[in-house]
């Protein structure tokens, strides 16, 4: 099954959509819930939002009429500079939440070579309160963000390079899982063990932004440390609500000094993985107390935010 994933994924011309179903079929024989979540998003869409993965959020150019009590300018571009950081990124984020049927139709031009979403007018008014309260004298109206179709090819391109990652991955650590899943033997905790270690650094992940991190299936773990950029004091008293030992928060305070992240792909650091794959290691023996199936997925959105490249 692997290898039929594989040759769908590495096909441009075949539709994601065939890849995630068999992934689907793979994730439900292996009792993985992880994986089973991840694919299921994927396929029908994230109805709450919160959990869209940072490659499901696209770049918006947003648009409003806008009157300054001397002109009135009709579909011109929203200036995000005038609010707040938060409020700026309602507008320039457009959650690419759809199915990737869906997306594929439509990043195909289909349907035209934009995509607009139009906001309520409750909260043009809100922006120009904040807006005025920011000294500007204008009232905002009809405001919407439009993107372009190509930011969903971007967005299915993640998609498949994740999957396809995690596929080869699988397929080298274990050649015959298609005939293995079949014996009575054949230990699914130790391979969705493994999966869920992948998983995390290949940055699958459903979990969202904010500043507390939350994750897992059965098992929810929550940080209420706000998570600063660059703040080692913050990563600290996240790793201790955590209940890492003293030792291993002193290891990858030192990883995170040389260690740096690719921006560009928002992949973590070859050490920092590392650190989180032993991290992960000593959830199956006990020595450290988090599920294993929250361990990878929490502590690789935790150095994310710690990163910046949320």
């Amino acid at each position: 099954m692997i290898d039929s994933i594989i040759e769908i994924l590495t096909d441009p011309t075949q539709s994601l959509a065939g890849a995630l179903l068999k992934t689907q079929v793979l994730a439900s024989r292996l009792d993985n819930p992880e994986l089973k979540n991840w694919v299921t998003n994927e396929l029908k869409g994230y109805s709450d939002t919160s959990l869209l993965p940072e490659y499901r959020k696209a770049k918006a150019n947003p648009k409003a009429d806008i009157d300054d009590g001397m002109n009135y300018e009709v579909n011109a571009p929203l200036p995000v500079t005038i609010f707040s950081r938060r409020t700026a990124d309602l507008l320039i984020k457009f959650p690419i939440d759809k199915g990737v049927q869906s997306l594929e139709q439509t990043a195909s031009g289909e349907y035209g070579d934009y995509l607009t979403k139009q906001f309520a007018e409750d909260f043009s008014a809100w922006l120009t309160r904040e807006a005025q309260q920011n000294g500007q004298r204008i009232n905002i109206h009809n405001v919407r963000m439009l993107i372009h179709v190509s930011e969903l090819s971007q967005a299915l391109g993640e998609i498949r390079t994740r999957l396809l990652e995690l596929m080869l991955e699988l397929e080298k650590q274990y050649p015959n899982l298609e005939k293995d899943i079949k014996k009575d033997t054949f230990d699914k905790l130790h391979v969705n063990q493994k999966i869920i270690q992948i998983m995390s650094q290949v940055n699958i992940t459903t979990t969202g932004d904010g500043n507390l991190i939350n994750t897992g299936s059965d098992n929810t773990f929550t940080v209420n440390t706000k998570i600063i950029k660059g703040d080692n004091e913050s990563l600290v008293k996240a790793l201790q609500e955590l209940k890492v030992s003293e030792e291993e928060i002193k290891e990858i305070v030192e990883i995170t000094k040389t260690d740096a992240p690719d921006l560009e792909t928002k992949t973590l650091g070859v050490k920092t993985r590392g650190w989180i794959s032993k991290m992960i290691d000593k959830t199956l023996d006990g020595t450290w107390q988090v599920a294993t199936g929250a361990a990878g997925g929490l502590l690789v959105e935790l150095f994310k935010y710690y990163h910046g490249i949320q």
